[in-house]
């Protein structure tokens, strides 16, 4: 993750050989590292001491100690994150026959976060086998890889980009495989080499069709008769579950919808309390996965209506097993 290189001149690297030290600079540190100096003996050294003016206007004064013939010395540059530039002079003292020398130096160093990579939920396409990332800090290449619900790699490669400035949305292409896609790992490289954690992307889900059970108008305790109902249900999604649930770890999503019939606070409550009852009913047929109810009310309803409209299409329930919610909102956990 360090970029190392040489800050002397050329008129500076023909000094160096010739009174016999030489400097390199590792000019980027990730956070809790720190850049530094590498000094070089050619020949015995006595004392260097390099002493620079930080642009923040610290003085930072820096020393070897006596060296050997062939010995390196690091030199720790302690500044805060960010990106610095320091000016000042490298003086020797050399041991074989005290005779001094002198260069200038110039240059930057950065201690950085690690960068991130960053998503848009519509610049996902999973029907092209594309997703668009962005990071923010200029970007020199994207890693990916594309793993599937039967547990096998779709996938896996990496896009080069010419330091493409941040924000600039990023585009990786994968292969078609002939199993849905499960999870998209991304690590993003900027021009330094450091990397970014990785981004999992989790776009898979399965609903699990099934026959709604009809509540008692205003209730939502089931009845006994929609029972084999739930009972149907259950056994889809313990077979799911043990399908899938061998590759990632898998949530049961339980969100209840009901017609426009009614104010839509009063809507909104009785499909959650619906939910709930039969997210109960799953975890007492045996389902251990973490399972999170909802409800929408008449807010996302299958057929559009006026209000006060009885639609039996619109008093339904979706059961979803998924990694990351289905969708935005306020989702219970079932405790």
């Amino acid at each position: 993750m360090m970029n190392v290189l040489t800050v002397v001149s050329l008129c500076g690297v023909l000094w160096a050989q010739a009174a016999g030290l030489s400097i390199n600079l590792s000019s980027v540190a990730p956070e809790k590292e720190r850049p530094y100096l590498t000094l070089m003996a050619h020949r015995p050294v006595a004392q260097a001491v390099v002493t620079l003016k930080r642009s923040d206007g610290k003085t930072v004064v820096l020393k070897t100690g006596r060296m050997k013939g062939g010995a390196e010395k690091k030199l720790f540059l302690d500044q805060p994150l960010g990106t610095f530039t320091y000016e000042g002079t490298l003086s020797a003292t050399y041991a074989d026959d005290d005779s001094e020398a002198s260069m200038p130096l110039k240059f930057e160093a950065s201690i950085l976060t690690p960068p991130k990579v960053l998503l848009d939920e519509k610049d996902l396409h999973l029907e092209d086998n594309r997703v668009e990332v962005t990071m923010d800090r200029p970007a020199r290449k994207v890693q990916f890889r594309v793993t599937g619900d039967n547990g096998e790699i779709i996938d896996e490669g990496e896009a080069n980009f010419p330091d493409e400035p941040a924000g600039t949305k990023l585009p990786l292409v994968w292969k078609p495989g002939h199993a849905r896609v499960l999870r998209i790992d991304i690590i993003g490289y900027d021009r330094h080499g450091m990397f970014s954690p990785t981004l999992s992307l989790f776009p898979w889900s399965l609903e699990i069709p099934h026959q709604d059970v009809n509540f008692a108008t205003g209730q939502s305790v089931i009845p006994p008769e929609e029972m084999p109902k739930v009972q149907s249900a259950l056994a889809d999604i313990q077979t799911a579950i043990g399908r899938y649930g061998k590759v990632v770890e898998i949530k049961l999503y339980v969100a209840g919808h009901t017609d426009t019939v009614g104010s839509a606070e009063t809507n909104r409550a009785l499909s959650e309390a619906r939910a709930q009852s039969i997210a109960r009913a799953f975890r007492k047929g045996g389902i251990r996965v973490p399972i999170y109810y909802r409800g929408h009310g008449e807010d996302s309803p299958k057929v559009t209506t006026p209000d006060e409209t009885d639609e039996p299409q619109n008093r339904r329930a979706e059961y979803i097993l998924a990694v990351q919610e289905p969708s935005a909102g306020n989702w219970s956990l079932l405790r």
